[in-house]
């Protein structure tokens, strides 16, 4: 991962709460993540976008989903719904029917490993490994 904040200071703290970074995966395919806490109040809270050849998917806020191909573009309004309900659901139902659960400790290691390495890259000015297989020994 490769990440550049905005400037961290005493006076206003907000540097390693806005950063942008780029995530290289083993199988070559490139993930970008921009996170900012300094926009607009009135602009969407999440955007999610997605390409894979000839074809785009975009969500904002939770409210719109398009898919844009060469020669077409569908566009749906959704209810928010951030799946919280579902995940709490599914977990308590593997529980009582004594499956493992859909997210893992590994899972959540990933995610935590992911955001910290995030960080040391825009502290440092690095690209910085995240080698699970290293750091869960």
């Amino acid at each position: 991962v490769s990440a550049f904040s905005l400037p961290r200071g005493n006076k206003e703290p907000i540097g390693q709460n806005n950063l942008a970074a780029s995530f290289y995966f083993a199988d070559g395919s490139v993930g970008n993540l921009t996170y900012c806490t300094v926009g607009s109040k009135t602009s969407g809270g999440e955007r999610t976008e997605a390409f894979i050849q000839g074809t785009a998917v975009i969500t904002e806020n939770f409210k719109r989903l398009t898919v844009q191909k060469i020669t077409s573009r569908t566009k749906k309004r959704m209810f928010p719904a951030k799946g919280y309900d579902a995940q709490i659901k599914s977990f308590l139902t593997r529980i009582h029917n004594g499956e493992p659960p859909e997210i893992t400790v590994l899972d959540g290691a990933r995610a935590t490993i992911g955001g910290l390495r995030m960080l040391e890259s825009a502290r440092t000015l690095s690209s910085c490994s995240i080698d699970l297989d290293t750091v869960l020994r």
